[in-house]
């Protein structure tokens, strides 16, 4: 069977006639991936703002320039960088999304990382308890950090000043 790449982060997946995002860059597959990812989550209790794993596929998967677009990749990098490098919990960084976003400002549109990280969704285990779960988010989470570092100064500036500017 062939397999089929995804715009966004490279990974491959059975071809799939789905649903996708309506910004997010992902192909059918890697969608229907992120909706598994999801459930397995609430499986293992991680729901909501705990989810580090909706941030770190959101940053992946930036899609196309555009206002939607720049604004998503913007304010989840700024949880990544929070949490990633200042040490915030996911919930806390969560909590201060709307801070960031108070006053629509212009988010301008960051070049993503090109090759993508190394590390996608597909590094996920499929079964593990939620401790063997939780460090294989975080070390895809600091594989796509480390993918953006072009952008890190520009995210820190943001988090020092709490909104994109």
């Amino acid at each position: 069977m062939s397999l089929v790449a995804c715009p966004d982060c490279g990974a491959r997946f059975p071809p799939l006639d789905g649903p996708t995002h309506a910004y997010v860059g992902a192909s059918a597959g890697c969608w229907a991936a992120f909706g598994e990812l999801s459930v397995r989550e609430l499986e293992l209790g991680i729901a909501g703002p705990a989810r580090l794993s909706a941030h770190v596929y959101m940053v992946q998967h930036p899609g196309t320039p555009g206002r939607r677009e720049a604004q998503s990749v913007g304010v989840h990098l700024m949880v990544l960088g929070s949490v990633l490098e200042r040490g915030d919990s996911t919930s806390a960084a969560v909590a201060a999304m709307n801070g960031w976003l108070r006053g629509h400002p212009e988010v301008p549109w960051l070049k993503p990382p090109s090759p993508p990280a190394g590390r996608t969704i597909q590094d996920l285990p499929s079964q593990a308890d939620r401790a063997t779960h939780e460090a294989a988010v975080r070390a895809w989470a600091e594989a796509v950090w480390a993918s953006w570092a072009a952008q890190h100064e520009t995210i820190r500036r943001w988090l020092d000043h709490g909104a994109p500017s």
